[in-house]
């Protein structure tokens, strides 16, 4: 006979009762792994606009802007490989918005912490309590590193930049382990688009969504088809930009702008004999072992992949030096695979630690005290640090000129700044006004990036050479063929006092000279 109404009635109250109940946990992990997330914010280190690399990937979109003088700067109306990125940077720049970046970068933290933290807890299921939860974030916060890839490569740093959109890749995982194609491969083609040297690694990435789609979790040719067309579709105008905006001039200036930017600008990315040392060894086997911890899940197919590609290439690379292999920088993959490596073994130590925890029940609210006390510790003590690195940004001893020359630009200046000092990599950008050229800031196009190399080459001539003499007679070539009105050098400079020009702005670090009335009879 069926069942009475009264036991149905229990059955089905003793369903939802149950559901209820798990929801309210998912509910409570949500909130934890969030709550952990905004810490993470707070307690990573961020540097100041304009830091290092921002100083070349903001540059496009101030100068489409508008901002200050920079629609004049030679660099920023060179081709844009990012633009995607410049769009974005664009319009922060026209409503005078750009602080907003501190925002985005601040976003992009939290999807990192919470999208590893529910990758951890999708393959150590130990991770769905208060307990092993706090001790994984403890352990993360202990370890982490904002710069954890391989040859000086890394997924965040300290500021936005392209590569920060590689937090896309993160959770476009995340969403593939929950079985959201779609959006997985979306995510994806998304990352690529803000970072086109993320390209290679979504490629790989997406070959394995599809493939295990169609193998191993049997979906069929419809549900394969149409994430991988989505990825496609994306991906597809960017790439034919690149190809047809970037193709070489002519087969001898692609080469000679490749031994450029690959043997002289970036080598420390490219020469697999410069950055392959112990602590990359290390690295190495560190990602293979975590990725063999995992073999059998659904996620080992990509860590594995990416591994191989990172291991045959940089052997091949060892033994077979090839410039423009070397330029893709194949080793890349490792900003990805490098944080889901330490992830792993950290949610492995964590869980081993809820095993523990579960024996001995005495010692769990010394853990979550313990660790609890821990990471709002190291919070604090970042916290105070990024109060003085924001300070010392001000008090940089070149910034007394940077300021005068914003104070004092025109539309007409274009200033020579000493091409190495990475302390005026930040000129551009801080005051508005165009510049010759640096070392820090390259395009990308062949025969622009020769044009920026014989820029650089000539500016170092300038502050290289010993005696006024060569000086004045390198600034006035420089005056001639590409309009200078202003320098900058050292005070110290021996031979300063000799050389052309009028003084307008002077501290004990740099002297700021107008160049624009030396004629060639000076």
């Amino acid at each position: 006979m069926g069942e009475r109404l009264s036991d149905q009635v229990i059955k089905i109250t003793g369903d939802e009762t149950h559901y209820m109940k798990n929801r309210g946990i998912l509910k409570t992990q949500e909130l934890q792994w969030l709550l952990l997330g905004l810490l993470f914010v707070v307690y990573h280190k961020k540097n100041p606009l304009y830091t290092s690399n921002q100083n070349t990937k903001f540059l496009h979109g101030a100068g489409e802007a508008g901002y200050g003088f920079l629609e004049n700067d030679w660099m920023a109306n060179t081709l844009d490989p990012l633009p995607l990125f410049t769009f974005l940077v664009k319009t922060l720049y026209l409503f005078n918005s750009i602080e907003i970046t501190y925002f985005i970068f601040g976003a992009a933290l939290l999807i990192y912490f919470y999208t590893l933290g529910k990758i951890a807890q999708y393959l150590f299921p130990g991770l769905k309590k208060t307990a092993p939860i706090l001790v994984y974030s403890a352990l993360f916060f202990l370890v982490y590193h904002p710069k954890t890839g391989l040859a000086g490569q890394y997924l965040l740093g300290t500021y936005l930049q392209p590569c920060v959109f590689g937090v896309f890749f993160l959770l476009s995982i995340e969403r593939f382990l929950n079985n959201h194609l779609k959006t997985a491969s979306i995510l994806l083609a998304l990352s690529a688009a803000f970072h086109p040297a993320y390209l290679p690694t979504a490629l790989i990435v997406q070959a394995n969504y599809t493939i295990l789609s169609l193998v191993k979790d049997k979906q069929g040719i419809k549900k394969t088809i149409v994430p991988l067309l989505l990825f496609t579709l994306i991906s597809a105008p960017f790439v034919l930009r690149h190809i047809i905006l970037f193709a070489p001039t002519a087969e001898a200036l692609h080469a000679e702008a490749m031994d450029i930017l690959t043997n002289k600008r970036i080598p420390h990315h490219t020469n697999i004999h410069l950055w392959f040392n112990t602590e990359s060894f290390l690295k190495m086997c560190l990602m293979l072992f975590s990725t063999l911890l995992i073999r059998k899940s659904r996620l080992f197919p990509i860590m594995f992949t990416l591994y191989l590609v990172i291991a045959l290439s940089g052997i091949y690379l060892y033994f077979s030096p090839n410039t423009t292999l070397a330029f893709t920088t194949p080793w890349r993959h490792s900003v990805l695979l490098a944080p889901l490596s330490i992830s792993v073994l950290i949610a492995w130590a964590a869980q081993s630690s809820n095993l523990l925890l579960e024996k001995q029940k005495t010692l769990l609210p010394i853990v979550i005290i313990t660790t609890s006390t821990l990471l709002l510790f190291l919070t604090i003590r970042n916290i105070n640090k990024q109060v003085d690195t924001f300070k010392a940004y001000g008090k940089g001893i070149e910034m007394g000129a940077i300021h005068y020359a914003s104070s004092h630009g025109s539309s007409e200046d274009i200033y020579l700044v000493p091409p190495d000092n990475s302390l005026f990599d930040k000129f551009r950008l801080e005051s508005g006004i165009p510049i010759l050229a640096n070392r820090k800031t390259h395009p990308y196009k062949d025969k622009e990036v020769i044009e920026w190399d014989e820029r650089c080459r000539l500016a170092e001539a300038f502050y290289t050479t010993e005696t006024a003499e060569e000086k004045g007679r390198t600034l006035r070539q420089l005056v001639k063929q590409y309009n200078i009105t202003h320098y900058i050098i050292p005070s110290e400079m021996p031979s300063a006092a000799d050389l052309p020009g009028e003084t307008v702005y002077s501290d004990a670090h740099y002297t700021l000279r107008r160049a624009e009335w030396i004629g060639n009879g000076e």
